[in-house]
């Protein structure tokens, strides 16, 4: 029974809670090797996930402006595939902590921010609740469009663990962060759709309208983000001090 209980998310943020204590006072840590395995795992999955939810339904069944979920019990069906999809996107969501137990070791605590923590905290209970009770529908465009988001991320990442060598060709970093507000505006439109009312298939209007916060929200942390980054990056290199 995959979906009977969120023990593994209580279990990995317990975890987390107790390595961060460990290593408190330990020097910083380097598991290059370690970390160039995760992320080209993360790539490979992402990319797999990514596939999967077109095969399952974005490419051919699916409405764009609304779609309900599909619940056919038939292994073989497109709707099944999707199920298994959103499994194993919700699992995704719990290797991301990963990202946080790497943070931790190499004592990079200036990237465990409030944006960090807010949405890494939130994504596996979102996820969970989806896959438990509304595993397909419209909703799966998160998943549809997060998976590729995440390529280009854990692609990011594993390329600048190469060496400073890589740095001039990463001068795409900043995007990532604008792509992932696009990212939010895009699933934040289509939830809007629904809970207006303008569009109806039968999809579950309160879990549109849960999403449709969670967009506006992780719009907002990313946009604070995004200004704090690279705003004050460039006053910088400008010689000018950031407010």
């Amino acid at each position: 029974r995959p979906f009977a209980s969120h023990g593994q998310y209580l279990a990995h943020s317990g975890s987390l809670c107790c390595i961060y204590l460990l290593l408190q006072g330990s020097a910083a840590m380097e598991f290059k090797g370690l970390m160039n395995l995760y992320n080209t795992s993360q790539v490979i999955a992402c990319m797999i996930m990514w596939i999967n939810t077109w095969r399952g339904g974005w490419f051919s069944e699916y409405n764009w402006l609304c779609q309900d979920v599909d619940r056919n019990p038939d292994p073989n069906s497109s709707a099944m595939l999707m199920l298994m999809t959103c499994y194993y996107f919700y699992l995704s969501k719990l290797l991301d902590f990963v990202d946080t137990i790497f943070f931790v070791i190499r004592k990079k605590n200036n990237q465990i921010t409030n944006l960090h923590v807010i949405h890494h905290a939130i994504m596996p209970i979102y996820t969970w609740i989806g896959v438990r009770w509304i595993p397909g529908g419209q909703e799966t465009f998160v998943a549809l469009i997060n998976c590729f988001i995440h390529v280009l991320m854990y692609g990011y990442y594993f390329l600048s663990s190469l060496g400073p060598w890589v740095k001039p060709y990463l001068w795409w970093k900043k995007y990532l962060t604008s792509l992932q507000m696009i990212q939010f505006i895009m699933v934040g439109s289509k939830c809007l759709l629904v809970v207006s009312g303008a569009v109806s298939c039968g999809y579950p209007r309160e879990w549109s309208f849960v999403t449709l916060i969670l967009m506006v929200m992780f719009y907002h942390l990313f946009n604070e983000f995004y200004k704090a980054s690279y705003s004050a990056s460039k006053a910088k290199q400008n010689g000018v001090k950031s407010s």
